[in-house]
């Protein structure tokens, strides 16, 4: 990645961790303020006021609120902070944890089950993050602008010995698996995916029964371009 690139992209890495932390912080005076509130709720004893279960209950759903916030300003800042050490070797399973909190939200407006099986075994990779996490991206997007509504879609990553393999797995209506197989094919030419894993000296392939799409990546690609 150019050195250019690299600077705009810390810049943008270093203000949104920032402004992360300071909406974290926010968020936790909010929830202890809404706590003492639920504490004085269930001290006032034998004369609570008439909305006293109204208040308890809308009490409740500010607190799940808080944490459901706090849960993807975590997950906001972590993924801020991939830009701190893009030279660093990482761990692709930290990258895959943030990308399906931060990707959810379009599976789930297009009624498509997006899962992240869990990675058995500490695998790392030498490569940008960033670089990463787009290129998984762009292939959710070209699931989700060509697939079902009800369609399930699972990340999966292995060891290899030609170093890693991400795996795309689709389980969608049988009855036209393989036309939804082929237009997805098309759209991840379209949206130049073969491009993005190539600039990280990766290769990409189908399957050629199951709808599965594997991409492998070496284990060193950080400093090729």
């Amino acid at each position: 990645m150019p050195e250019n690139d690299q600077q705009d992209i810390a810049f943008f890495g270093k203000m949104v961790a920032a402004s992360t932390h300071e909406i974290k912080n926010v968020l936790a005076v909010i929830k202890e303020s809404s706590g003492l509130m639920e504490d004085f709720l269930k001290l006032s004893g034998d004369s609570p006021s008439p909305y006293h279960e109204k208040l308890l209950s809308t009490l409740t759903i500010i607190i799940n609120q808080i944490q459901r916030g706090t849960g993807i300003m975590n997950h906001l800042n972590r993924f801020a902070h991939l830009t701190d050490n893009p030279n660093e070797r990482i761990n692709i399973g930290d990258v895959l944890d943030i990308f399906l909190s931060l990707s959810t939200r379009f599976s789930r407006n297009k009624n498509i089950m997006l899962t992240i099986r869990p990675v058995s075994v500490d695998v790392t990779l030498d490569i940008h993050p960033l670089k990463l996490l787009m290129m998984l991206f762009s292939l959710l997007e070209c699931a989700l602008e060509t697939l079902p509504p009800s369609t399930q879609i699972f990340f999966e990553v292995q060891k290899s010995h030609a170093g890693v393999v991400v795996w795309l797995s689709i389980q969608t209506d049988l009855s036209r698996r393989q036309h939804f197989k082929d237009v997805f094919q098309k759209k991840i030419t379209q949206n130049n995916v073969h491009e993005q894993v190539r600039s990280m000296q990766g290769s990409i392939n189908m399957d050629e029964e199951a709808f599965i799409v594997r991409v492998i990546l070496p284990e060193s690609t950080l400093f090729k371009k």
